[in-house]
């Protein structure tokens, strides 16, 4: 897991060409003035989805991974917290769906706060716990960027 502000986001490009692509994007989109929805980077391989929703309680947010893609979530305004916890054997409490790309966990994540301008690049093997509320629950924008390849490892 990579955590840090958009603001710092060439510092990861030499990752993968697909990863500088998609932090690129992030840091020269202004997501307000765009529809919920998907858009194409660059096909199936780095896409985009534009997410607005109102964050939850940690009761009601589900833990969970991938294994074709890696997540890219950005906070275009607004903030929750993102539950995080590695992948090692926990309870699958709903198996691999193949053709969305995830599976979901049961477990007791550690919470990170992110704020407008931060972004988060969870691999496979970490399980994530997205839209959890932080103070009080709030309508935010999030962009989740699906990078393909560069970690197919489970």
């Amino acid at each position: 897991m990579i955590t840090d502000h958009i603001s710092n986001a060439a510092l990861y490009f030499p990752i993968s060409e697909r990863l500088k692509m998609a932090l690129q994007y992030l840091s020269k989109t202004d997501f307000a003035k765009m529809a919920p929805g998907r858009y194409d980077i660059d096909g199936d391989n780095v896409y985009a989805m534009v997410q607005v929703y109102t964050t939850m309680p940690v009761s009601e947010c589900t833990l969970e991974a991938h294994k074709k893609y890696i997540d890219v979530q950005f906070m275009a305004d607004g903030e929750e917290y993102i539950g995080y916890e590695p992948f090692d054997y926990q309870e699958i409490s709903e198996p691999y769906h193949e053709n969305e790309d995830y599976w979901l966990f049961k477990g007791n994540p550690t919470l990170l706060k992110y704020t407008k301008g931060m972004f988060a690049v969870l691999y496979p093997q970490d399980l994530h716990m997205p839209k959890v509320i932080s103070g009080g629950s709030m309508p935010v924008i999030k962009v989740v960027v699906k990078v393909r390849g560069i970690y197919e490892n489970r």
